[in-house]
């Protein structure tokens, strides 16, 4: 959520905790099949982030991410 919404002259993303609302909304308002096809997306972003750069996501720079 960084990524997106990273510091500025405001808060970031992981200081407004926003990945617990997110995740909030994926459990309470997203279909069973929407919540597999996010989980295949975040597995084919940290693969292509492992064949791209040798690295998980998480540990990517911003302009890799």
């Amino acid at each position: 959520m960084e990524t997106i919404i990273p510091v500025t002259t405001t808060p970031g993303a992981k200081s407004l905790k926003v990945n617990l609302f997110a995740q909030r909304m994926i459990d309470d308002c997203y279909c069973p099949e929407a919540k597999v096809t996010l989980k295949q997306g975040l597995a084919l972003t940290e693969t292509t982030a492992q064949q791209l750069f040798s690295k998980a996501f998480a540990d990517c720079d911003t302009a890799q991410r």
